[in-house]
């Protein structure tokens, strides 16, 4: 597998690189020791990262962690910008601080545990970002004074509309495409561990932001949510086999049967003992 050193592959009096590509070919696995943004110009395909398949498209900004392993299947012909950072580099020139302030803002930190984030941007935000990257694009073709200083600059920009499109409050919706997916996992895995960190790490998304949009999905927490789908499989299994109810407690992800006991009262209005009892009796 390639491995991409930033020492071989950004220039030496900066910490970014940034390359317009026009490609028909898949790009086959690889990591690298920085930072990289991937914005769709035209086109789309699927990019899998550490084995998650992310569709993009147009309008579409893709953000890659350290150490990632990625991949991209390209349909037709794409067109997208390249971006590769890294603010860690040392002997630059310049200050990393200033070039990259919008690293060190707690909620992209929060976000940079994960190991990538997907936004799309439409309408007047896209012109605005496309706007971004062909400033770029012609500060790098050009070279002139102070060039590496506006490249940076719009890098901070670019991870501020990502920040801001990620966690804002009032673009929840972002996350509509991955509610069946989230939905069908949930109900697939009732028997296993299923917490905050966990879901939203599988699905590349900041904890707290997760669990704004699911109440604001689904209006229920996330854990009342989980807890009403476990209640419901307990049900349906006191309704249609003869399992012990400690059986069944763990089947529904339930290591202890008290805990059980009370989730199935307070969610079904009566206790899972007299539950069994009525359905023996073919009440």
């Amino acid at each position: 597998m390639r491995e991409f050193k930033s020492k071989d592959y950004i220039d030496s009096d900066s910490y970014v690189k940034i390359i317009k590509w026009t490609e028909t070919k898949n790009e086959e696995a690889h990591f690298h020791d920085f930072m990289e943004m991937v914005y769709i110009l035209s086109g789309s395909g699927v990019h899998i990262v550490n084995d998650k398949e992310i569709s993009l498209k147009r309008g579409d900004l893709l953000f890659i962690n350290y150490n990632c392993i990625h991949s991209f299947v390209v349909n037709g012909t794409l067109k997208y910008v390249n971006i590769c950072f890294n603010p860690k580099l040392e002997g630059r020139s310049r200050s990393k601080e200033l070039a990259f302030s919008m690293l060190y803002h707690p909620d992209f930190k929060e976000l940079c545990k994960l190991q990538c984030i997907s936004v799309s941007f439409e309408g007047e935000e896209r012109k605005e970002i496309e706007n971004l990257f062909e400033l770029m694009i012609k500060e790098k073709q050009y070279e002139r004074m102070l060039s590496g200083n506006i490249i940076e600059s719009c890098v901070n920009i670019l991870l501020g509309y990502l920040t801001r499109k990620f966690v804002g409050a009032e673009n929840l919706e972002i996350l509509y495409y991955v509610w069946d997916e989230v939905k069908s996992y949930i109900e697939d895995n009732l028997d296993k561990e299923l917490t905050l960190q966990i879901l939203s790490k599988k699905f590349f998304y900041n904890p707290a932001y997760f669990s704004r949009a699911f109440k604001k999905k689904f209006n229920v927490t996330l854990i009342e949510y989980i807890t009403k789908k476990r209640m419901e499989k307990a049900k349906e299994l006191i309704e249609n086999t003869i399992d012990t109810l400690d059986f069944i407690a763990e089947k529904v992800g339930y290591n202890s049967t008290s805990a059980f006991y009370r989730a199935f009262s307070r969610v079904m209005g009566h206790s899972v003992f007299e539950y069994r009892k009525n359905i023996q009796k073919g009440e």
